[in-house]
């Protein structure tokens, strides 16, 4: 059972950690708005599967940073000063 909690624990962290470098690159502009997010090279660049990235995308989808397209990844939503 430990093994299963040490498991969720690093899919939890591998998760967060996407949601923190992407929140991080499309606040500050080094992505910008409709610049697309590749599934694939994301899953390669953090060394991820697929579970933890549909999750950091859908988290990131909620807060309004991406649009998500079904098979496509994600494109950078456009962002405005209020953060809606």
């Amino acid at each position: 059972m430990s093994q299963t909690m040490n498991s969720s624990r690093e899919h939890g962290a591998l998760r967060q950690h996407v949601v923190d470098q992407l929140r991080d690159e499309i606040i500050s502009g080094e992505l910008a708005p409709g610049t697309p997010i590749r599934t694939e090279a994301v899953m390669e660049r953090f060394g991820v599967s697929n579970s933890p990235l549909r999750e950091a995308f859908a988290q990131l989808a909620v807060e309004g940073l991406i649009e998500v397209y079904r098979n496509k990844g994600a494109v950078v939503s456009p962002l405005t000063r209020d953060g809606s």
